[in-house]
């Protein structure tokens, strides 16, 4: 009886095996998940429903798109990116709801 071997990253919805992550990546993937609620706590209070699904599906596709980097330095980075980006979120959010 033969068995399926699944190669590539796992499905969408699973989280990477946590036997391959290193405490950096560990922190990392933290920080990185934290980063992702702050974006979408921030998104609350836009009062077009519209526009916040808008917002929320292209956050949501900006961190799908670099889900499986395994690279810590461009971890890194992208985070610190994705700090910046944020705050032109906050300020872009504060000015639609005024």
């Amino acid at each position: 009886m033969a068995t399926a071997v699944r190669v590539g990253p796992p499905p969408l919805g699973r989280p990477a095996p946590a036997a391959n992550m290193t405490l950096n990546h560990f922190i990392l993937r933290s920080q990185a998940l934290a980063l992702y609620r702050n974006y979408l706590r921030h998104l609350k209070p836009l009062q077009d429903r519209g526009t916040r699904d808008e917002m929320r599906k292209w956050i949501r596709g900006e961190f799908e798109r670099t889900r499986f980097e395994t690279d810590t330095e461009k971890i890194r980075t992208l985070i610190a990116n994705g700090r910046t980006e944020l705050k032109r979120v906050v300020a872009l959010v504060g000015l639609s709801v005024a």
